[in-house]
This record gives C-alpha cells, structure tokens and sequence, in this order.
C-alpha cells in the first residue's frame, strides 16, 4: 500500500444496527467459556473470576 505504515487483514462486519456479527459474537462467546473453564482449574481462578464479574477489570496480582 502506498503511504501507509500498517498492513492489516483483521474485518469487523458489522450488522445494520452497528453491533457485531453473530459469528463474531459467538466466537467471543466461545472464548469467555474457554478462558472460564481454564480459571476455574486453578486455585487462584475463582478470585480472578470474582474480581472481573465485580469490577470488569483485572489489577496486576489477579493477571
């Protein structure tokens, strides 16, 4: 491309309405469930979970 720096090959489809596609949706669902089912292996995994669902962030220790 000429004149740009950055290349990228990432698409966000959008519906009418502005909100993403149910594909993409359902592949950031799929991924809350894998990352959910990962924390709540270890030990430390429920404070993590806790800590997100009350603030929607995450400090340092929690990572």
């Amino acid at each position: 491309m000429v004149g740009s720096d950055h290349e990228s090959d990432d698409t966000i489809i959008l519906s009418e309405d502005g909100s993403p596609s149910r594909k993409r949706q359902r592949s950031d669902d799929e991924a809350k469930n894998l990352i959910e089912s990962i924390l709540k292996k270890k030990p430390v995994g429920e404070v993590v979970i806790k800590e997100y669902s009350k603030t929607k962030s995450l400090i340092d220790c929690t990572r």
